[in-house]
C-alpha cells in the first residue's frame, strides 16, 4: 500500500467524515512523518477540487456511492488529473489497494471500473455556464450564482480562480521589536520579504521565522485582520471590547498600538477563551478575557467601551482560496443561520458602546449577505447610528470597506464597516 496515498485518506476522511480543520488534522497527522510534501498536495488539492471531483464521480457512476468510496475515487481522479508524477496506471492500483487497506475489498471491482472508465472515455463537462464554472472553478452552484450576481461575471471568476500565495504575513511586537529592526533581521539573515504596507511583511516560513514567533518577538496575522485592527483608530486611555475575540491576535494588537488601553477579550467557549490566554502571554499583552454569549445582550457592558469590535463568525469565504474545507458542505441556508447570529452580535454591540464610540463590524468573507446587508438593515432600524469614514487605511471609503484577495495585494477576503453611536 502506497504510504502517501493511505495517509492522503486519513487525513481526508478526518476532514471529510468527523469534521477535522483541515490544517490541524495535516500538522497533528504528519507531525513525525518525513518527506511530506506530497501528502499535502493531495490533501489540500482533493480539497479544493471537490466540487469538480464529485461531479466526476456522480458522472461516472449509474449508482449512489458510499462516502468512502467516493473518497477513494477523488483521490485516484486527482492524482491523475493533477499529479505529473503519478502514472494512471499506478493511480488505479492505489486506489485498489486502499480498498483492501481500509478493510473495504467489495469496493475494488466498482473503484477499478470508475477510475478505467475514467480514464478511456472522460467525462463532458456541462454545457450551462453557470453549470460549467462550477465544475471548471470548483466552487458549488449556489456561490458561482451569488459571487457573479453580486460582482459581475468578470470580477467573480477572478475571485473563485484566485490561487493565493504560501508567504506568511507577520508583524513585530512592538513592544519587544520595531519593524525596522525585524526588516534589518531578516537581510541580516539574507531571508527574503515583500513589505505590507501595514507594518508587516510577506516571508517564506522558515526556522528563524518561528524561533522569533516562539519568543514573542512576532506573529504571524493576515493583512487583512491586521487592517481591520488599525480601521479602528484606537487612542490613548481607550476602553475596549473584542466581543468574539479568540484565537486573539486582533486584541493583543489592540492593546499594543497605544497606550493605557483597556481591551476585553470575550469569547463563547473556555477553550477558545484558552487559545486567547495564551495568545497574550507570548505577545506579553494585559487583557482582560470573558465568558459570554455575544448573541445575548450583556448589562453589565451598556455604554461601557469606547470601542467595539464585532468580529463575527462568518461563511469564512475571503480565506477559500487557502482553506478549501471552509466550503464543505455549505449552503445557501448556513449563511441565513449566520445573518441572523451575525445581526444579533452587532445589534449588541452597538449597546455597549459609550456615546461618540465607534464599532467596528468585520467578517472574513465577501458575500454582501453577511457583510453590508447586516450593517444597512442596523443603520435603517436604528437612528443612534451612522457610518463613518474609516481613516488610517489607503483605501478610499465612506464607512464601509470590501477587501478581495484579487485587489489588494496578498489581503484576504474582508469586510470592514466602522459606525459611530450618537
Amino acid at each position: 500500500m502506497n504510504r502517501d496515498i493511505a495517509l492522503s485518506y486519513g487525513i481526508l476522511s478526518n476532514i471529510y467524515f468527523k469534521g477535522a480543520y483541515s490544517s490541524i488534522e495535516i500538522t497533528r497527522s504528519l507531525e513525525n512523518v518525513e518527506k511530506k510534501d506530497r501528502i499535502v498536495r493531495i490533501v489540500y488539492g482533493v480539497l479544493d477540487r471537490d466540487v469538480e471531483l464529485d461531479y466526476y464521480v456522480d458522472a461516472l457512476s449509474r449508482k449512489s456511492v458510499k462516502s468512502d468510496a467516493r473518497l477513494i475515487i477523488k483521490i485516484a481522479i486527482y492524482c491523475i488529473v493533477y499529479m505529473d508524477n503519478i502514472p494512471n496506471y499506478a493511480a488505479v492500483d492505489n486506489a485498489v489497494d486502499l480498498c483492501r487497506h481500509i478493510n473495504r475489498r467489495e469496493y475494488t471491482g466498482f473503484v477499478n471500473a470508475v477510475l478505467k472508465r475514467f480514464i478511456d472515455e472522460g467525462v463532458k463537462l456541462p454545457t450551462r455556464e453557470y453549470e460549467s464554472l462550477s465544475v471548471t472553478l470548483s466552487k458549488p452552484l449556489w456561490l458561482v450564482k451569488s459571487l457573479i450576481k453580486q460582482y459581475g461575471r468578470e470580477e467573480a471568476v477572478k475571485i473563485m480562480s484566485y490561487e493565493g500565495d504560501t508567504r506568511e504575513h507577520v508583524r513585530p511586537n512592538t513592544r519587544r521589536m520595531s519593524y525596522d529592526e525585524l526588516t534589518a533581521k531578516l537581510r541580516e539573515k539574507k531571508i527574503r520579504y515583500i513589505e505590507s504596507g501595514v507594518g508587516g511583511a510577506f516571508v517564506d516560513n522558515c526556522e528563524y521565522i518561528r524561533k522569533l514567533f516562539d519568543k514573542g518577538s512576532i506573529t504571524i496575522q493576515g493583512k487583512s485582520s491586521v487592517m481591520c485592527v488599525q480601521a479602528m483608530g484606537v487612542e490613548e486611555g481607550d476602553v475596549v471590547l473584542d466581543l468574539c475575540s479568540a484565537p486573539g491576535g486582533k486584541a493583543v494588537y489592540i492593546e499594543e498600538i497605544a497606550k493605557d488601553v483597556s481591551v476585553t477579550a470575550n469569547e463563547l467557549h473556555e477553550h477558545r477563551a484558552e487559545l486567547i490566554k495564551s495568545y497574550a502571554r507570548r505577545m506579553g499583552a494585559r487583557l482582560e478575557v470573558t465568558l459570554f454569549d455575544a448573541t445575548l445582550l450583556n448589562a453589565a457592558w451598556m455604554g461601557k467601551f469606547d470601542k467595539v469590535l464585532a468580529d463575527v463568525p462568518c461563511s469564512g469565504l475571503g480565506v477559500m482560496h487557502k482553506k478549501g474545507d471552509v466550503l464543505l458542505g455549505k449552503t445557501p441556508e448556513d449563511i441565513e443561520s449566520l445573518s441572523n447570529i451575525q445581526y444579533a452580535i452587532l445589534n449588541n454591540a452597538i449597546e455597549y458602546a459609550k456615546s461618540g464610540g465607534a464599532i467596528i463590524y468585520s467578517t472574513c468573507t465577501i458575500l454582501r449577505k453577511e457583510n453590508y446587508n447586516i450593517v444597512g438593515r442596523l443603520l435603517k432600524e436604528r437612528n443612534d447610528i451612522f457610518l463613518e469614514k474609516i481613516e488610517g487605511l489607503d483605501i478610499e471609503n465612506n464607512g464601509s470597506i470590501q477587501i478581495l484577495p484579487t485587489n489588494t495585494y496578498g489581503a484576504d477576503g474582508f469586510f470592514v464597516a466602522k459606525l459611530r453611536k450618537r
